[in-house]
């Protein structure tokens, strides 16, 4: 299990946005690609900073997470997000 009160700040916004982004989507399981569009969505963190900086086409990114998280299990009434 993970102690959430061990983590920085910005990876106990990351982890409670995937959550939310989880549940949005219908996933019933938390999943990196969940966590990776949480972090990409925060345009002041690194991972946006970063992918940017480099020239990658951040929207295509952005793009290939939605489609991969639209290829989760989905499951309807949901009721909790599991890790």
């Amino acid at each position: 299990m993970i102690n959430f009160e061990k983590l920085t700040v910005k990876a106990q916004e990351a982890l409670r946005q995937a959550h939310s982004i989880a549940s949005e989507y219908a996933n019933q399981q938390l999943m990196p690609e969940h966590i990776l569009k949480a972090m990409l969505s925060d345009e002041s963190g690194a991972a946006s900073q970063v992918l940017k900086k480099t020239g990658a086409d951040f929207n295509k990114i952005l793009a290939g997470v939605e489609t991969a998280i639209n290829k989760l299990p989905k499951v309807s009434g949901i009721s909790e997000v599991y890790m």
